[in-house]
């Protein structure tokens, strides 16, 4: 990558996390623009800073857009769980647990995706699911314990209204064993269904 396109990568990013929205979103749209050959799949990223943008500006129907077309070109489990968590804050509550579920198969390590499992956790509740809630809340806990990691704030809170224990239980690989299955079915059963008839 060239100078020019790791400071639109680095400036990108800083602008993001500094919640200047608007001007990351303008910065990434130069930089898809300009630069024709990119690297380190920044083409990707650049779109996917400006889907970020756009949910943290309130407008979460065109973020989960620009994200669904990211996944058909990148299928990564990290942009899964960004629809999925966009997907619960309008309360569509089925299709956080399809892009949830696409999120948890998909390739990364376990420990990554604790606060995907958690997101599934709270979204399953709201569905009144509570077991299945209860079995991902396990997860996310027990993968920060077996981490060794601090575990306060809200995180803290959820867990103990979950009522599960970041110490004691299966470990974390069994755990998401158990609920392969049901992510299994997840990503399947919540597909819109159509009718038609085979043409040849």
């Amino acid at each position: 990558a060239s100078d020019r396109e790791n400071w639109y990568s680095h400036m990108s990013k800083a602008l993001l996390d500094a919640e200047r929205y608007e001007e990351c979103i303008q910065l990434c749209e130069e930089a898809l623009q300009r630069i024709r050959q990119l690297h380190y799949d920044n083409d990707v990223w650049f779109k996917t800073r400006i889907a970020k943008a756009k949910a943290s500006l309130g407008r979460a129907e065109e973020a989960i857009a620009d994200l669904k077309d990211i996944v058909l070109q990148k299928s990564e489990w990290h942009i899964y769980k960004e629809i999925a968590t966009l997907a619960y804050q309008l309360k569509e509550y089925d299709d956080a647990l399809r892009y949830g579920a696409e999120a948890a198969l998909g390739h990364g390590p376990l420990f990554f995706k604790w606060e995907l499992f958690l997101l599934m956790a709270v979204t399953l509740r709201e569905k009144e699911e509570n077991s299945l809630a209860k079995q991902h809340a396990q997860l996310s806990a027990r993968i920060r314990g077996e981490k060794g990691w601090n575990i306060k704030g809200r995180t803290k809170e959820l867990f103990s209204e979950f009522g599960v224990d970041a110490q004691s239980g299966p470990p974390p690989k069994e755990l998401a064993q158990a609920l392969k299955k049901q992510w299994k079915e997840w990503t399947t059963e919540m597909l819109p269904r159509q009718e038609g008839v085979i043409d040849w």
